[in-house]
């Protein structure tokens, strides 16, 4: 069993890194056992299959979310927020 001191710990966290690469480590304090530490074993990570990007489905839940009219709108993103910007001015600028 590999073994490390706190102080070795406090100085460098990383040194943990290859030392639990598969096996226990125990930690040591003034030639005193504190503990040990044990690799948690990683579970296998499980990949969602891609879907492709639908735009037909992406506008009608646009439609169905933001309304009929959310593709008529004659104002742009920065008149929008220029707007907002003004109301949150405290002298109203």
């Amino acid at each position: 069993m590999k073994t490390i001191t706190l102080e070795d710990i406090y100085a460098d966290p990383h040194v943990l890194d290859p030392l639990l690469a598969g096996e226990p480590v125990e930690v040591m304090q003034k030639g005193e056992r504190l503990g040990q530490l044990t690799p948690r074993l990683e579970q296998p990570v499980q990949k969602k299959p891609r879907v492709r990007f639908d735009a037909a489905k992406h506008r009608a839940w646009f439609l169905k979310t933001h309304g009929p009219d959310a593709y008529k709108s004659t104002r742009t993103t920065a008149d929008i927020f220029d707007e907002l910007r003004r109301e949150r001015s405290p002298r109203g600028e």
